[in-house]
């Protein structure tokens, strides 16, 4: 298909002090629409910065660049977008607005406010499960469900693993270090089952970043596994948790 006449997609992913992509920007937006599938259809750009260019979409990830963002900037960001001639679509994966004020992750005004403002000034809504397709509706009713995929690209290939009988059975859990609580919740079960079987092993990757929760867990048979730091980025790792 000619150049011409694909849909022209700007990609404005989510990104920290680093510059590097989030994990959830290339869940959601860089790797599915960097695929194959749809290079007949989609000429496609990404970056953390907007300069105006001939685009039909603008998509933009949940909080941008959250560790210094401002309303202004959003604003700013939003009237360049339509300047452009191109349409806004906004990607949000999270309901930040029910986070208790108790929660360590609880994100601040700013950030409300600037989901807020994406969510109302948005021709499209693309959000990951049906549950924050409803709760996102009075902010706008443009809102399509587009649920998060595994990229094959990234599975390495492997003979399925034969665990020998005597083996100890090992149970895995794998998260950014943003689920505590989650861990603290299921603690008591664990601390059960291992009770019980006192072979188990667990072995957890990410998944806990308060030192108040390693200290409840150290009582427990745990193997920490890491990548090296060079492999962290969502891609890498990916190809590294596979192998």
């Amino acid at each position: 298909m000619p150049e011409h006449s694909k849909q022209r997609v700007h990609i404005l992913y989510e990104y920290g002090a680093d510059f590097r992509p989030h994990g959830t920007s290339y869940i959601r937006l860089l790797r599915p629409l960097s695929h194959p599938i749809f290079q007949d259809y989609l000429q496609v750009t990404s970056s953390g910065f907007f300069e105006p260019g001939d685009y039909d979409l603008v998509l933009v990830d949940r909080l941008w660049h959250p560790h210094d963002i401002t309303l202004e900037a959003v604003k700013s960001l939003i009237n360049a977008i339509r300047l452009s001639g191109a349409r806004l679509i906004y990607a949000i994966d999270d309901n930040f607005f029910d986070i208790p004020e108790s929660h360590p992750n609880r994100p601040s005004q700013v950030h409300l406010e600037v989901v807020n403002t994406f969510l109302h000034q948005a021709d499209r809504v693309l959000v990951t499960t049906p549950y924050l397709y409803t709760r996102l509706l009075p902010y706008n009713t443009n809102i399509q469900v587009v649920p998060n995929l595994l990229d094959e690209r990234l599975l390495v290939p492997r003979f399925p693993h034969r665990r020998s009988p005597d083996a100890p059975l090992t149970i895995g859990y794998m998260g950014t270090l943003t689920h505590d609580d989650d861990l603290l919740w299921v603690l008591p079960v664990l601390e059960n089952v291992i009770r019980r079987h006192p072979d188990i092993r667990l072995e957890l990757i990410g998944g806990v970043g308060r030192p108040t929760t390693l200290a409840k867990l150290a009582d427990l048979p745990i193997k920490w596994r890491a990548p090296l730091p060079g492999e962290s980025e969502y891609p890498l790792f990916m190809l590294w948790f596979t192998s």
